[in-house]
């Protein structure tokens, strides 16, 4: 596999090298001594945001990255979504006939077909291509890399991770930060050598602050339940104690106070301080900023908090929640793939030819075939004809039109064929 060096090209600034991320890998390791959690607040949530729309992206997405694997929330988010969408399978498809612009013929769009299939086979790593792209949902965009073999074809998707992109504005073209440094600067890059997904309204700007908020709330839970959690003990003693033992009774009181046992004289009393009657807002802020979460990642559905289990309703829609969340992402990836890799594939392939094919992840559900041919018939029945090439898309059937079959002399009505039975099979008459 070619590994082109990353350089510049001759006399201008533009990114030649194929794999960005070995670059990054030399020029980046300040990074990993770096925790962004360290001293995060509100204040600083929002400068991070801040500095983003000026495409300072870099401290922000390596604090995404951070807040995705601590908060079990937005983890369960990230990976639930990615595991709906990576057990749907892939297609490649042919223009349905009806379709077909002028000129074109079914046998140009099976030859497509063909081409792409055999590209998409030829990736290394088209699940984590594609779970990277998801990503996109999250942080707000993702770049895939599109390395090349000796012979010029696309062997892999490389993830380029999103600290090292930067832009002008908000809709300026990307460049590339090989430094991951916190600036808008950055080396310019031929853009038809990626595979771009942007999503305009992402859920980890809502996740950011939601981690904030929930770490305070759960700081304030901690010392609140320190004070609270073990109720302290006030020792008290006995009428007309001499000054001299109150010293070893004090000792003692102490001990017995932090949950100790020990003796004390007849006449001594302990008394336990009352807790507050009511344990706190902590737990229900909590939920409610858990809450805002899940309903920004999955769209309204709240199916996620409620208590799962095999077999029972709540655990069925978990399931439908994720089922349509994965049919929704996989139309905006599959339209991402179509633009960005399938378009330069038949471009190459059949030049000044239209598009005939096309890549979709099977976010659809499969129509059922029964089905399909009850409304055909019902339509029959009714006076209408479907059209035989949208039938035959929808069942995957080829249809061809059949011979009148011939009336019974005797009756007058169309003679009918019974399935073989015992003996043979028997003809009958159609009631």
């Amino acid at each position: 596999m070619r590994r082109t060096p990353f350089k510049p090209q001759s006399g201008s600034n533009t990114v030649r090298g194929i794999t960005l991320n070995s670059r990054a890998t030399a020029m980046n390791s300040f990074r990993e001594q770096y925790n962004p959690l360290t001293g995060l607040d509100l204040n600083r949530a929002k400068m991070l945001l801040h500095a983003a729309q000026r495409g300072l992206c870099a401290d922000l997405q390596w604090t995404y990255k951070f807040i995705e694997e601590r908060d079990s929330t937005l983890l369960a988010l990230v990976e639930r979504r990615a595991s709906a969408l990576l057990q749907l399978d892939y297609h490649c498809h042919p223009c349905p006939p009806h379709r077909l612009p002028p000129g074109a013929t079914s046998a140009e769009a099976d030859a497509q077909v063909s081409a792409l299939r055999a590209a998409y086979e030829r990736l290394e790593n088209l699940r984590e291509a594609i779970e990277f792209l998801a990503l996109a949902s999250f942080r707000g965009f993702s770049h895939l890399e599109k390395i090349f073999d000796d012979a010029g074809a696309i062997t892999l998707l490389s993830p380029v991770e999103q600290w090292h992109w930067t832009r002008k504005t908000l809709h300026s073209p990307w460049l590339y930060n090989p430094a991951a440094l916190q600036t808008n600067e950055g080396l310019p890059v031929d853009l038809s050598r990626f595979v771009i997904r942007e999503v305009p309204r992402p859920i980890n700007p809502l996740a950011l602050v939601t981690f904030v908020r929930k770490g305070l709330s759960q700081k304030n839970w901690d010392a609140f339940i320190e004070v609270y959690g073990i109720p302290g003990a006030v020792v008290i003693g006995y009428p007309g104690m001499p000054k001299d033992e109150e010293p070893d009774m004090a000792v003692t009181a102490a001990d017995i106070s932090k949950g100790g046992s020990g003796y004390l004289p007849n006449g001594s009393d302990v008394r336990f301080s009352e807790s507050p009657t009511e344990i706190g807002p902590f737990k229900e802020h909590l939920r409610n900023l858990d809450e805002h979460l899940v309903l920004a990642g999955t769209g309204g559905l709240l199916t996620m908090l409620a208590v799962s289990g095999a077999g029972t309703l709540a655990g069925l829609a978990h399931q439908k929640t994720f089922e349509v969340i994965a049919r929704a992402e996989a139309r905006k990836i599959s339209e991402v793939f179509q633009r960005q890799f399938d378009a330069a594939i038949l471009d190459a392939q059949f030049p000044g030819r239209p598009h005939l094919a096309y890549f979709e992840l099977a976010g659809n559900e499969d129509p059922d075939t029964a089905e399909v041919i009850d409304q055909v018939l019902k339509l029959s029945q009714a006076g209408l004809a479907p059209d035989p090439a949208q039938i035959s898309e929808k069942t995957g059937y080829r249809l061809t039109r059949a011979a009148p079959r011939p009336l019974d002399p005797n009756t007058g009505k169309v003679e009918r064929v019974a399935p073989p039975g015992p003996s043979g099979p028997k003809t009958g008459e159609e009631e």
